[in-house]
């Protein structure tokens, strides 16, 4: 999976691009990931950091679905495991379908490899903003405290499940230009694995 980033998120947690990394096995795995996994949209996915309540937070959202994860409170030492992180989420996201759980442990198997290259699709762009102005910065997140816990499920399962985006390229404003990110995600990775059965 290829993780397109925000050059914000670059300079705050130093990543290093695929022809930067020191150790060459590394970087020739990683350009590999990169030559095999580009151009395939459900492989790809937008990264942005983002302030929430002072703490260092990130969305990632797939750039085939619009499928957005939040992780909050994203600290550096996590960064290596931030494929898992989204895997983990995504797991949660999808636990009440039985059905998406072989399909997801079987696109992580076969997708297991994260790296890191600048985000210039300025479709993802615009709808990471667009999330960071309604949920963040408008402080309409808040809702999902209690007990000074911040439900990071809840807020994915909202975003995902109750609030309707735009699909990649569609123009005007109806229901074939916008979908529930969730549902998306699900028919087209079904999709991908009747296509590779």
């Amino acid at each position: 999976m290829i993780i397109y980033c925000t050059k914000k998120m670059i300079e705050r947690y130093s990543l290093k691009m695929p022809h930067e990394l020191s150790d060459s096995l590394v970087r020739e795995v990683a350009k590999k990931v990169v030559e095999r996994e580009a151009d395939d949209r459900l492989l790809e996915w937008g990264a942005k950091l983002f302030f929430l309540d002072g703490r260092k937070s990130l969305q990632i959202m797939n750039f085939a679905s619009r499928l957005t994860v939040v992780l909050p409170d994203f600290k550096v030492e996590a960064l290596p495991y931030l494929g898992n992180s989204i895997a983990e989420r995504l797991f949660e996201l999808f636990s009440d379908k039985p059905e998406m759980k072989p399909l997801l442990e079987r696109f992580f198997e076969e997708h297991f490899a994260a790296v890191f290259s600048n985000l210039t699709d300025k479709g993802v762009i615009s709808q990471l903003n667009r999330n960071q102005l309604d949920f963040f910065d408008s402080g309409w997140w808040r809702r999902f405290i209690r007990d000074n816990i911040f439900h990071s499920k809840e807020i994915n399962r909202f975003l995902n499940y109750e609030h309707i985006v735009r699909r990649p390229g569609a123009k005007g404003w109806n229901m074939e230009s916008h979908s529930y990110t969730a549902p998306e995600f699900e028919r087209m990775l079904k999709e991908r694995c009747v296509k590779q059965a």
